[in-house]
């Protein structure tokens, strides 16, 4: 087990949680990290507490049923197409400043996928309120290799510790050093 954290953008470190480095598909998975964090489509979202709180009671009141785990986002395509699941949140679990994780069950085919590094991430889709851009629910997500939100914890990891803006910080240094 290695125990992964990740940096928000105010520089702090935030453990994430122990990921099986054996290549399994997990029972469980990070859905959305708490904190700041810029997404590729949509600028910068915020998950804090009050967020934490929302996402579990929207859960409870309006999600009744397992929310699915599509490929691709197809379930929110538009126009609509072919959108089988490849898995099922059957149980949010809020974790604190480590964000809201879920347990899953994967189909067979999704667990063949993520376990040969197929698909390496998990991407939610968010409700987020426009003045504050802060998440209040979570409809589902789909597996994607692009997840909208930098900084997402791989579904499987056999290699170091995942840090985005050490890579980044990385490159640029050793870009600058072959100048």
């Amino acid at each position: 087990m290695l125990m992964l954290h990740n940096i928000t953008p105010d520089g702090d470190m935030v453990l994430l949680n122990s990921i099986d480095l054996n290549g399994k598909a997990p029972k469980e998975i990070q859905l959305i990290p708490y904190g700041v964090y810029d997404t590729m489509k949509y600028g910068p979202i915020t998950v804090d507490d009050e967020s934490l709180a929302a996402i579990m009671s929207f859960r409870m009141k309006r999600m009744p049923n397992d929310e699915v785990i599509d490929y691709e986002h197809a379930t929110f395509a538009d126009p609509p197409v072919k959108a089988p699941a490849a898995g099922w949140i059957k149980r949010l679990i809020n974790k604190g400043k480590d964000g809201i994780w879920a347990a899953v069950e994967w189909t067979a085919e999704a667990r063949r996928m993520i376990e040969a590094k197929e698909y390496r991430y998990f991407s939610p889709v968010t409700l987020t309120r426009k003045s504050d851009h802060k998440v209040l629910g979570l409809l589902g997500g789909g597996l994607t290799n692009m997840p909208n939100i930098i900084g997402m914890v791989p579904l499987t990891n056999k290699s170091a510790i995942h840090n985005p803006k050490s890579a980044i910080e990385h490159q640029t240094h050793k870009e600058g050093q072959n100048m």
